[in-house]
């Protein structure tokens, strides 16, 4: 690892400079990584479409055809949602990993933020079969905003391109705040599991509400990060044995360690993006998702690494305005979530019976093109805005 350590002697904040000009990305094919990082994130943005989509066709359904999860051999499960997480897994490990030999994470980082635009292109062309959304100028311009703040948040944020030393990455974990960071993520995501599975009956947010889809984005951003973080701990020792034949680095204990806790975070990060997505506008939970997880990502390298000790006040309070932007982009797009929601008090109690229009998305577990049948509802007895109970026309009284 003395390749490596090249520059240890300098101080911290000197030897990310150093090292910066230093870079291996070849020089004049910056473009190629930054085409190669777009391809990537249009084809995951269509993963996590086909991923909520599954929510509304494969409900219910176990996600494997084994007595593990519930299911078995020969009977439905969900086969979407697993060809796309894999889909998007494939293009996460192989496009982004070439992206990232042609240019710096500081250029790769933002293109990430065209997933919002993506969403919102794909769920207004109807690209994905069932989810067809018309996406109000409101909404447009909410997405472009929070895109240019994350571009902010990437150029203004810490320098990721160039970190520590491997040898010093396991020394990390003395830090207390780094311990406190991991505990507080996962007490959240555990604490958030227990009370949409075991205690359903004290989580006070139903499924699909905007609240239940927020919590669930921040669960799955935070402990994707973790994963991320993780992920690159036992690779880059991977990667030094085989390239240098040096084999310390797997005999660390923060590389086991690592490798346990992807075992943990990674499944738990990609159950709650699954429930992240049940429910509401896709152009509203998909940029929800990458927002969480993109900015979450940055905050933790940007403190494991120690980057953010390497700030300059002008530099810091940028940042801290793109977060500030992104939280506001963010909150524009979840009032035209919640204006687009349908409420039992604007659907009238009297007059015939009439079903409502069906949401373009809304399909039955059985089909993936078709619509969601509606059943009839019984004489005297008009439908709610929820669609699964009536109110009285006689007395008025709803027993939604």
């Amino acid at each position: 690892m003395e390749a490596h350590n090249t520059t240890r002697e300098l101080p911290y904040c000197e030897e990310i400079a150093e090292a910066a000009k230093d870079g291996d990305q070849p020089q004049g094919l910056e473009f190629v990584g930054i085409l190669v990082a777009l391809l990537s994130t249009l084809i995951s943005t269509f993963c996590l479409m086909w991923i909520k989509r599954s929510t509304e066709v494969e409900k219910g359904l176990p996600v494997l055809p084994c007595a593990c999860f519930g299911g078995s051999f020969g009977k439905p499960w969900r086969r979407i949602l697993v060809i796309a997480m894999v889909g998007n897994l494939l293009s996460e490990a192989f496009l982004s990993t070439i992206a990232y030999l042609f240019a710096p994470l500081s250029r790769i980082l933002p293109v990430a933020g065209s997933a919002l635009i993506f969403s919102g292109l794909i769920a207004s062309m109807g690209l994905v079969p069932g989810i067809k959304e018309k996406l109000s100028i409101a909404e447009w311009a909410a997405l472009v905003f929070t895109l240019c703040a994350m571009v902010g948040t990437s150029l203004s944020g810490p320098n990721a391109d160039n970190v520590m030393a491997f040898d010093d990455w396991q020394a990390q974990w003395a830090r207390p705040s780094v311990v406190v960071h991991f505990v507080v993520v996962l007490v959240i995501g555990l604490s958030w599991l227990l009370l949409v599975t075991a205690c359903t009956a004290r989580n006070p947010w139903a499924v699909g509400t905007l609240p239940y889809m927020v919590v669930s984005s921040a669960s799955s951003g935070g402990l994707g990060s973790w994963a991320v973080l993780f992920c690159k701990v036992w690779m880059t020792a991977l990667q030094i044995a085989v390239t240098t034949g040096d084999t310390r680095g797997i005999h660390y204990w923060v590389t086991w360690f690592s490798v346990g806790g992807f075992a943990l975070c990674g499944p738990l990060q990609l159950y709650f993006m699954d429930k992240a997505l049940t429910g509401g506008k896709a152009s509203f939970g998909v940029p929800l998702y990458f927002v969480m997880i993109i900015n979450l990502t940055v905050l933790l390298d940007g403190h494991f690494f120690r980057a953010f000790d390497c700030m300059d006040g002008g530099r810091a309070a940028a940042f801290a305005v793109s977060l500030a932007c992104v939280a506001a982009g963010t909150c524009m797009l979840a009032r035209e979530q919640q204006r687009s929601t349908p409420r039992v008090a604007d659907v009238p109690t009297e007059g015939p019976a009439v079903a409502p229009a069906a949401k373009p998305h809304d399909a039955s577990p059985q089909s993936l093109f078709s619509e969601a049948p509606s059943a009839s509802p019984e004489p005297g007895r008009t439908r709610c805005a929820c669609d699964v109970s009536a109110r009285d026309s006689s007395s008025g009284e709803a027993t939604c």
